[in-house]
């Protein structure tokens, strides 16, 4: 395992992260909904795609290995880096959840992260298209930006 420093986060990189850690430094937000006094941001560890940087921040979507409404399969000729729970398994991401995220902050969070600094996973590195495409999604969400604690 190899925590992740603030100096790699770039677009394209996927690294599993720990939530509460992320929940606990109280300096990210999300536009996941909450309804009904139901939370759907995820919880716990996690993988996450890092979309863009603005500025300070990255934007990152959590990654699912399971297809849910709401959910777009990655496609798989543009993954690299660490092939294991990545390359040859589905990996699905939300429309509907994007997460800012200082990069200090996923460092901290990524005391789980499996891969090492030569082989972090990554998606659509020299494919900028497709994964802009996933960072139009967070202007389209209905729900409003919010702290997550």
């Amino acid at each position: 395992m190899s925590a992740l420093d603030s100096s790699e986060v770039r677009p394209g990189l996927v690294v599993h992260i720990d939530t509460s850690v992320l929940r606990s430094l109280h300096c990210c937000e999300t536009n996941a909904e909450v309804k009904d006094g139901y939370d759907r941001a995820v919880v716990g560890p996690h993988y996450f795609l890092v979309i863009k940087i603005l500025g300070d921040i990255a934007l990152a979507v959590p990654l699912f290995s399971k297809t849910a409404p709401g959910n777009e399969l990655l496609r798989e000729e543009l993954k690299s880096g660490l092939a294991d729970k990545w390359i040859g398994e589905p990996s699905y991401f939300s429309r509907w959840q994007h997460w800012r995220i200082p990069p200090f902050a996923l460092a901290a969070a990524s005391a789980a992260e499996e891969s090492g600094p030569n082989n972090r996973r990554a998606y659509a590195t020299q494919a900028h298209e497709a994964i802009g495409s996933i960072g139009e999604w967070a202007t389209k969400n209905r729900c409003e930006w919010r702290k997550v604690s």
